[in-house]
């Protein structure tokens, strides 16, 4: 399964990811690692970084690829960022809204979804 994933990947999909950042991720992620990359084309392989936070070359990584300022403390950074459902809730269902009147969606009209589709 992960073959043909990958296949349709690579040949559907191709060059769409600039970089993929695995943070502290279990050891046994890079056992797995080890043998999936060798699906892969070069190029993606190189584009997967595991970052362990007590890791000298990891935390450089970081530093060279992210604001430390903006960086949240958790992943070797500066920020303190305080999480609030009721506030991401707000935004989330403003958001929502946005989307609706973007896409015509928000007359208020009774839809039903067809295969996928909504009928008006």
């Amino acid at each position: 399964t992960i073959r043909d994933i990958i296949y349709i990947f690579q040949n559907h999909y191709p060059e769409r990811l600039a970089i993929s950042i695995l943070y502290n991720p279990p050891k046994f992620f890079e056992s797995i690692w080890k043998a999936i990359r060798y699906f892969l084309d070069p190029r993606t392989t190189q584009k997967l970084k595991f970052i362990y936070p007590n890791n000298k070359e990891s935390l450089a990584f970081m530093k060279s690829s992210f604001d430390v300022e903006n960086l949240p403390t958790e992943f070797g950074g500066k920020a303190t960022l305080q999480y609030d459902h009721e506030e991401f809730s707000r935004l989330m269902a403003q958001d929502d809204v946005k989307t609706a009147r973007f896409w015509g969606l928000d007359d208020q009209r009774p839809r039903k979804i067809t295969n996928g589709a909504f009928q008006g």
